[in-house]
């Protein structure tokens, strides 16, 4: 076998692991959407009223179609849950896996966010629905936290503040370390923590 078949070989065994690596994720926030929010968004799990059940809202996030130049690879899922509270009917929370060996350049990821954020509301808006989107980021850069979509012009100003979580904390700070799972539904959880490595994931 020659090397560019390879180099053919390795591409595609590569895209394939993140591929699966994507599914993993997803299988996670459908079928496992409460233990996720308690493990990874512990203010949002406790708002949320979970006897109300959730939806997986598919064919709502089909429709949106990311602008093509504002970035890399993710997986994601738009899920309608009810609050504890009452104080509004639904929210809707969009949850950004990036899925991606190295940081990308500044603002790419924000303004992603921002525009996904934007365009499953204004696709909805009629439902009066609220849309909250949350991250979780796989690359290794510890600094490397883009958390906020800002534009700021002759008085003009929008922001955005994005709840975030990196995975590289729950590898390298002790505290993290601790809370990570060992039984029963978050062992699924522990093996994404574990399986994000060069060797599988890059």
């Amino acid at each position: 076998m020659n090397s560019d078949t390879n180099g053919e070989t390795a591409s595609l065994q590569t895209r394939k692991n993140k591929t699966d690596y994507d599914s993993a994720w997803k299988e996670v926030i459908e079928g496992l959407f409460e233990p996720f929010t308690g493990f990874f968004f512990p203010d949002i799990h406790q708002d949320i009223d979970f006897s109300k059940g959730i939806e997986i809202l598919d064919s709502e996030l089909r429709d949106i179609t990311p602008y093509g130049n504002v970035g890399k690879r993710y997986a994601g899922e738009l899920v309608k849950v009810h609050l504890k509270d009452g104080s509004m009917a639904c929210v809707w929370v969009f949850i950004h896996i990036e899925v991606q060996g190295k940081k990308e350049k500044k603002g790419l990821f924000p303004e992603r966010a921002y525009i996904y954020n934007y365009r499953i509301y204004d696709k909805n808006i009629e439902k009066g629905v609220k849309v909250i989107s949350v991250a979780i980021l796989t690359d290794e850069d510890e600094n490397y936290r883009p958390d906020e979509y800002l534009i700021q012009q002759w008085g003009f100003e929008l922001r955005m503040k994005i709840p975030m979580m990196k995975i590289i904390d729950f590898k390298n700070k002790k505290e993290l370390r601790e809370k990570k799972p060992g039984s029963g539904k978050l062992i699924f959880i522990e093996f994404l923590l574990t399986k994000r490595d060069k060797r599988t994931i890059l």
